[in-house]
């Protein structure tokens, strides 16, 4: 049974151009990413006749700095691990996301970043 279940998994590759920000206006830290990572997705029920489902996957990925909003993260290759909910809105697609950026203990120090990501995509 478990088998014919995996016919329902979506495998992908994404990759992302990111600006983190934070802090005031007046004075603020800011770092560029560049990522890519393969993503396992797997609609988990149905909610208004649409699928939900749940992805997971570990990338790499590139900071341009090595510290951002008081930590330094020792390198700038990351890996990117992500864990998130997808809605899909025919070509579209609703997604909250946990994503953590770690360097996997390579370097010290590795305090590692964590993010909870909104979003909104769609094919073109």
């Amino acid at each position: 049974m478990a088998a014919r279940n995996w016919h329902h998994v979506d495998m992908y590759f994404e990759s992302s151009v990111n600006f983190w920000r934070f802090g005031d206006s007046g004075k603020y830290d800011q770092n560029f990413v560049l990522a890519v990572s393969p993503v396992i997705r797997y609609p988990v029920m149905t909610l208004y006749n649409r699928p939900l489902s749940i992805e997971f996957g570990i990338g790499l990925a590139l900071l341009e700095d090595t510290e951002f909003a008081g930590k330094n993260v020792s390198t700038h290759y990351q890996f990117e691990d992500r864990l998130g909910l997808v809605y899909k809105l025919g070509e579209a697609n609703i997604a909250m996301r946990y994503i953590h950026y770690s360097n996997a203990g390579f370097k010290s120090p590795n305090p590692g970043l964590d993010f909870l990501s909104l979003s909104y995509s769609s094919k073109f």
